[in-house]
């Protein structure tokens, strides 16, 4: 998804822009969704104590996270075959 591609699908609201971000803070946590506003306010995006995994509606992102946790089932019951 290119730059331009997301501006275009953000949501506009009463003119606001609604931008969420799917953060992961360690590898045993699920990941959090959390508005831009939050983001940059809890954050440092300069900083490597987090992942930004994907950026985008609210809906976009919940879409994001439920095909990453079909992937990691799909994974776990190939792995269960194969072994």
């Amino acid at each position: 998804m290119t730059n331009k591609s997301l501006f275009l699908d953000i949501l506009h609201v009463g003119g606001v822009c609604h931008l969420y971000y799917v953060i992961r803070d360690a590898e045993h946590l699920p990941p959090s969704i959390i508005s831009e506003d939050n983001y940059f306010n809890w954050y440092n995006p300069m900083k490597k104590d987090h992942q930004v995994e994907f950026r985008g509606t609210l809906n976009e992102c919940y879409d994001f996270i439920t095909e990453k946790k079909q992937e990691l089932v799909d994974r776990s019951h190939t792995q269960s075959r194969s072994g």
